[in-house]
């Protein structure tokens, strides 16, 4: 397993890790009455789920030959976690962006041996 998917694996445990814990907190929110815009709160939970099964699939098709949608995919998603998320998930949004630049480097690397290849 490359280190770019390595990076990529780690980082979409740690968003699942956010997001469950974000489904959690409005659970407990929801059982115990203390919010009363559910209905938001709700809604960021839903796109959140959307979002976690997106890097999941990212993930899988990271290293497909003309999967760069997925790599760029992923580098959107690791630039927004860490504002949007208030820097709790920082951790997954920072291997998100060294999942795309070691697999852009990768395949550098890999253009460079093929044309040297005769």
């Amino acid at each position: 397993m490359s280190s770019a998917k390595i990076c990529g694996l780690i980082g979409a445990i740690l968003n699942s890790c956010y997001v469950l814990f974000l489904c959690f907190i409005m659970l407990i929110m929801n059982v115990s009455g203390e919010y009363n815009g559910m209905l938001t709160m709700g809604v960021i939970t839903f796109l959140a789920l959307v979002i976690m099964c997106l890097c999941w699939g990212a993930f899988a098709k990271m290293d497909k030959a003309g999967e760069q949608l997925w790599r760029i995919f992923l580098l959107v998603i690791g630039i927004l976690a860490m504002p949007c998320s208030f820097f709790i998930n920082t951790p997954a949004g920072v291997l998100f962006i060294l999942a795309f630049a070691l697999k852009s480097k990768m395949q550098q690397t890999q253009k460079v041996v093929d044309e040297l290849d005769f």
